[in-house]
């Protein structure tokens, strides 16, 4: 049997401070650490608050420049139109089973642009 590996993974970003955690985990006690590279140790944030952290999963794919797509990602892709290609700009989001817009169309079609936490502007064409 061929089985198909999928990297199960999050990004976190701390609404509090408003920046991304790299090297997170949150042990079974729901207490979030952080890899600390300059010293090589970890430390403990405290505890997970989804009140202030927000979890996005991985969506396994990447766009067409072998960016890592993302929960929470703006992706951009092109349509035909009757005035030539014009740009739309999608909020990645997870419902029913499906990472959306981007589970509609090969990866290939999709680029992240930015985000919904730093360049929140780009929500304002998106659909």
């Amino acid at each position: 049997m061929n089985y198909t590996t999928r990297i199960i993974k999050f990004r976190a970003w701390d609404k509090k401070h408003k920046m991304w955690l790299d090297d997170f985990f949150i042990d079974l006690n729901g207490d979030m650490w952080e890899y600390d590279n300059s010293e090589g140790n970890m430390n403990k944030l405290g505890a997970y608050e989804p009140v202030n952290i927000v979890l996005m999963q991985f969506t396994g794919l990447r766009d067409k420049n072998g960016k890592e797509i993302y929960e929470g990602d703006i992706v951009r892709t092109w349509n035909d139109t009757e005035y030539g290609k014009e740009p739309q700009d999608i909020e990645v989001i997870f419902g029913d089973g499906a990472f959306y817009p981007i589970c509609e169309a090969p990866s290939e079609a999709w680029e992240v642009i930015g985000n919904k936490f730093e360049t929140p502007e780009l929500l304002k064409g998106a659909k």
